[in-house]
């Protein structure tokens, strides 16, 4: 009766590893939230607003990038996305 103990539960054991292991090894596919991210080209609309996003201090939208801060000292700028 022992041996056989022993080799059921090392077939579950093994069994559980490659359930483990397989499980492990799926990426889940994860949707695009369009919201959250930049798509150039034409980023800013022509009132200089980015649809779903807000942006403050010294921040500049282009049609192509959002600079946060220009290139001088003690310029800040923030970008986040809107609260809907």
């Amino acid at each position: 009766m022992w041996p056989f103990n022993k080799w059921l539960n090392l077939s579950l054991s093994l069994v559980l590893c490659y359930l483990v292991v397989l499980s492990s090894s799926q990426n889940p596919v994860e949707r695009f939230e369009y919201k959250y991210s930049f798509k150039p080209p034409y980023l800013a609309q022509k009132d200089g607003s980015v649809p779903f996003w807000e942006y403050g201090g010294n921040c500049i939208a282009s049609l192509e990038n959002v600079r946060v801060a220009p290139s001088l000292r003690s310029q800040k700028g923030k970008s986040e996305t809107s609260k809907e």
